[in-house]
């Protein structure tokens, strides 16, 4: 539990490293065409973040993070690269 007002998210937490990629993700998709798939630099980033197995069960060394936390996270990668 942490004495933190419930607006501030925990810097360890997924959705605050998601948050931390905004400017790099928003880059990396400016400079994607249109149509073209996401970039393999940001993919590397999100790895990198921890943010590639959130669904994976802890039995086989995901987060298994619950649905709720995981829509949370997707909703920030997607305020930088919507696409």
């Amino acid at each position: 539990m942490t004495d933190a007002p419930a607006h501030v998210v925990e810097p360890d937490l997924p959705v605050a490293r998601a948050r931390a990629l905004h400017e790099q993700l928003d880059a990396a998709a400016a400079a994607t065409p249109v149509g073209d798939p996401v970039p393999r630099s940001s993919i590397d980033l999100l790895a990198q973040a921890d943010l590639l197995g959130l669904m994976v069960p802890a039995a086989v060394g995901g987060q298994e993070l619950p649905l709720t936390e995981i829509v949370d996270v997707y909703a920030e990668v997607s305020r930088a690269d919507g696409s």
